[in-house]
C-alpha cells in the first residue's frame, strides 16, 4: 500500500474523531446543556439528532462537488467550516441557536469524513478494502472512548461550551494537514446538481427528525409533520429513480448483497446509535450519578469497541458474514435490555460489563457493515454506494436518537417520573431495530462477503 493513501486515510480518521467526539461528548453533558438553557433533557436532544440528520442530508452534495472542484477545495472548506460551526457553538445562548449551528456543524462533517473516505478507497483494490477502513475506523474510535468522560469532565469542571472549542485547535491542525496531503483532483462526471432530489430528501429526512421532536414536545402537529415528511421522501424516492443524475443514485440498491446490507444497516444503526445516547441520561436522571461518573461507565461501551477489533477480521474470516451479523444484533438487542434492567443498588461493574459486551457486539457489526456491502460494487460504482452507505448510516443514527427519545417521553408520561422504568420502555423500543437487523441479515444469500475473506471454509 502506498505510503500517501495510508497518511490520507489517518487524515479522515483524524477527521471521523472530531465528527464522533461531537457527538458522543455532547450527550453526556445534555442535561447540563438544558438545564442552563432552559429546556428539558428530552427537547435537548435534537442537539444530537439534528447533527446527525444535518450529517446525512448534506453528504450527497459532497459527491458532486467532487466533479466540480477540486479534491482538495472540497475537504479543507468541509473542515473549515466544521471548525468554525464548533466555535460558533460555544457561543450560542439558546436552543434553537445551538440546534442551527449544530446544523451547520453537520454539514461540514458531511462534506469531511464521506468526501475523505471517497478519496482514500476510490482507487484501492478490493483486497486493500478492509486495511483502509480499518485505517479510518480504528484512530477515529479512540473520540467515544475519551469523550464521555471528557464531557464530564469538561461539564463538571470548566463550562459545557469547551466540548465544542475543544475542536478548535484539532480543526486547524486538520487543515494544514488536508492542504498537504489532499490531492488536486477532480472526481468522476461533471453533471447537473440534482436541486430537486437534494431538496425533497433534505425536507424528508429534517421533517421527520422535526417531527420526533414535536412528539417529545406533546405537540399537536407532530403527526402533520411527519405526514409531511413521509410524502416528501417518498415523492424525493420516486425522484431519484427517475432523473439521469439523481443526488442520491439508487441504482446500486439493486446489488442483492448491498442492498440486504444496507437495510439490515438502518436498524442496526437505530440501537447502535441510541444507547450513547440513554445510557449517560439513565445513570444520572434514574440512578444520580454525575456527568464524570457516567462518562466513565459509558467509556466500556467504546472501550469494548476497540478492543474487539483486532479480533474482527480473524472472526469474519473463521465464521460467515451472514453469520457474525445475524449474532451480533441478536446479542446486542438483549445487552441493550439489559442495561435498564439493573437495579441501581447493584455493582456499577455489572453495568460496566454490559456496556463492554454492548460496545464488542456494535463493533463487530459494524466492521462486517462496513465491508461486506462494497464485496459485490464494480470500482466505477463505489462512489454512489459510498454516497448511499454514508447517508444510511447518519440517517439511521440521528433517528436512533430520536426514536429513543419519543420513548423516553413516552415512558415518563406512562410512568409519571424519570426513573428507571421509564428508561426501560426507551431501551426496549430501540432494541427492537437490532432485532429487525438480524431478521434482515439472515436472508443475506449464502456466501456473500467471501471475497473479502482470506482463510475461507471448505
Amino acid at each position: 500500500m502506498k505510503p500517501v493513501p495510508r497518511r490520507l486515510a489517518f487524515l479522515v480518521a483524524a477527521c471521523f474523531f472530531m465528527e464522533n467526539l461531537d457527538v458522543t461528548i455532547v450527550t453526556t453533558a445534555l442535561p447540563t446543556i438544558a438545564s442552563e438553557l432552559g429546556v428539558g433533557t428530552p427537547e435537548a436532544a435534537v442537539l444530537v439528532s439534528s447533527y446527525l440528520v444535518a450529517l446525512a442530508v448534506f453528504i450527497p452534495l459532497g459527491g458532486w462537488l467532487l466533479t466540480r472542484l477540486q479534491a482538495r477545495t472540497v475537504f479543507v472548506a468541509a473542515i473549515v467550516v466544521f471548525t468554525l460551526a464548533s466555535l460558533g457553538c460555544g457561543f450560542a445562548q439558546d436552543l434553537g441557536t445551538l440546534t442551527s449551528l449544530r446544523v451547520l456543524q453537520g454539514a461540514g462533517g458531511a462534506l469531511m469524513v464521506p468526501v475523505g473516505r471517497q478519496l482514500v478507497l476510490r482507487d484501492a483494490p478490493k483486497q486493500d478494502i478492509p486495511r483502509l477502513i480499518a485505517y479510518i475506523v480504528w484512530p477515529g474510535l479512540v473520540a467515544p472512548v475519551i469523550a464521555p468522560f471528557v464531557g464530564g469532565v469538561i461539564t463538571t469542571h470548566v463550562a459545557w461550551e469547551w466540548i465544542f472549542w475543544i475542536n478548535v485547535p484539532l480543526g486547524i491542525i486538520a487543515t494544514i494537514a488536508a492542504i498537504r496531503l489532499t490531492p488536486r483532483t477532480v472526481e468522476g462526471e461533471r453533471t447537473a446538481f440534482d436541486v430537486l432530489g437534494f431538496v425533497l430528501v433534505a425536507v424528508g429526512l429534517g421533517g421527520l427528525t422535526w417531527g420526533a421532536q414535536r412528539v417529545v414536545d406533546g405537540a399537536w402537529d407532530a403527526p402533520i409533520w411527519g405526514g409531511a415528511a413521509v410524502v416528501a421522501l417518498v415523492v424525493g424516492i420516486l425522484h431519484l429513480r427517475r432523473t439521469p443524475h439523481p443526488v442520491i443514485d439508487l441504482g446500486v440498491l439493486r446489488d442483492r448483497v448491498f442492498a440486504t446490507a444496507q437495510l439490515g444497516q438502518v436498524a442496526y444503526w437505530i440501537a447502535v446509535g441510541a444507547v450513547p445516547y440513554l445510557l449517560p441520561l439513565l445513570l444520572q436522571q434514574a440512578y444520580g450519578w454525575d456527568p464524570v461518573q457516567a462518562g466513565l461507565l459509558v467509556m466500556w461501551v467504546f472501550v469494548g469497541n476497540i478492543g474487539i477489533k483486532p479480533a474482527t477480521t480473524p472472526l469474519l474470516n473463521r465464521f460467515s458474514y451472514r453469520s457474525v451479523l445475524v449474532v451480533s444484533a441478536i446479542a446486542l438487542a438483549v445487552v441493550t435490555v439489559a442495561l435498564a434492567l439493573v437495579p441501581p443498588e447493584w455493582p456499577s461493574v455489572v453495568l460496566a460489563v454490559l456496556a463492554l459486551l454492548s460496545g464488542v457486539f456494535r463493533s463487530v457489526a459494524l466492521t462486517a457493515f462496513a465491508t461486506i456491502g462494497f464485496a459485490t460494487i464494480a470500482n466505477e460504482e463505489r462512489r454512489a454506494a459510498n454516497t448511499v452507505n454514508a447517508v444510511i448510516v447518519q440517517v439511521a443514527s440521528g433517528f436512533g436518537v430520536s426514536i429513543a427519545s419519543v420513548g423516553l417521553a413516552f415512558g415518563v408520561w406512562s410512568t409519571g417520573e424519570t426513573a428507571r422504568p421509564a428508561f426501560l420502555i426507551a431501551f426496549a423500543l430501540v432494541s427492537v431495530g437490532a432485532l429487525a437487523s438480524a431478521i434482515v441479515m439472515s436472508t443475506l444469500p449464502r456466501g456473500s462477503g467471501d471475497e473479502l475473506r482470506t482463510v475461507r471454509r471448505a
